[in-house]
C-alpha cells in the first residue's frame, strides 16, 4: 500500500512537470497565431490611413471597385502575406513570444520585380498586458541622416535584433563602408556595427 501511494505520488509530479513543459510547448502556436492577427489588424489600419494599397489592388478588377488612392504616389501595395517574414523571439524578455516582421512593399508595377529596391518595412510585434501591440515606428530616426540610410534586419533575439545598415546615395567608397552588420538593442535602442560571421 505504501509502495502504491510513493508511486501515485512520483506519477502525479512527474505529470505536473511534463504537464508545465507540455503547456509552455502547447503555447507557442496559440502565440503565433495571435501574432499573425496582430499584423493583419496593423495591415488594415495601414490601407485605411492610406499609407497602402491592398495587396489585391494589383488585379486587374480592383479600380472598378475601388478609388485610386491619390496618397501613394509610388503605388506602394502590401505583399501576399506568404511575403511576410516572421521572426519570432522574446523581444521584451518578459517570457513571451513576440515577434518581428519584414516584408518589402510591392512597388509602383504590381510585380515582385522591383521588391528589392523599395526599403524594407519593420513591424515590431510585442505582449504586454492587454496581449500584443504592433510598432512600425520602431527603426525609424535611428541615424542623424536617416533618410540616406536604410535597415535591413534579418534575425531577433530577447533584447537585440540584427541586420544590415545601407548607406545610400552615391558611392565613392567600397562597399565595408556603406554596408554594415548592426545590432540593435531593443531597449535602448543602442545601434552597434558588429562583426557576422559569412555563410
Amino acid at each position: 500500500m505504501k509502495q502504491t501511494a510513493i508511486t501515485l505520488s512520483l506519477f502525479g509530479i512527474f505529470s505536473i512537470f511534463t504537464g508545465c513543459s507540455n503547456n509552455k510547448n502547447n503555447d507557442q502556436p496559440a502565440e503565433k497565431a495571435k501574432i499573425k492577427q496582430v499584423l493583419m489588424d496593423w495591415s488594415v489600419a495601414a490601407i485605411k490611413a492610406g499609407r497602402y494599397s491592398p495587396a489585391d489592388s494589383c488585379n486587374a478588377f480592383y479600380f472598378t471597385h475601388h478609388p485610386k488612392n491619390e496618397k501613394l504616389a509610388e503605388g506602394l501595395g502590401l505583399p501576399d502575406t506568404n511575403k511576410f517574414h516572421y521572426l519570432f523571439a522574446d523581444i521584451n524578455n518578459d517570457k513571451q513570444l513576440d515577434a518581428l516582421v519584414t516584408f518589402h512593399p510591392a512597388c509602383c508595377t504590381c510585380s515582385d520585380t522591383t521588391g528589392k529596391v523599395v526599403p524594407q518595412v519593420q513591424v515590431v510585434i510585442v505582449s504586454n498586458e492587454n496581449g500584443y501591440a504592433a510598432n512600425d515606428t520602431f527603426f525609424y530616426h535611428l541615424f542623424a541622416d536617416s533618410m540616406n540610410v536604410n535597415i535591413d534586419v534579418d534575425s531577433s533575439a530577447s533584447n537585440l535584433f540584427y541586420g544590415t545598415y545601407f548607406k545610400i546615395g552615391k558611392q565613392d567608397t567600397s562597399v565595408d563602408q556603406y554596408q554594415k552588420s548592426i545590432s540593435i538593442a531593443y531597449d535602448t535602442r543602442e545601434m552597434k556595427f558588429i562583426e557576422r560571421k559569412k555563410k
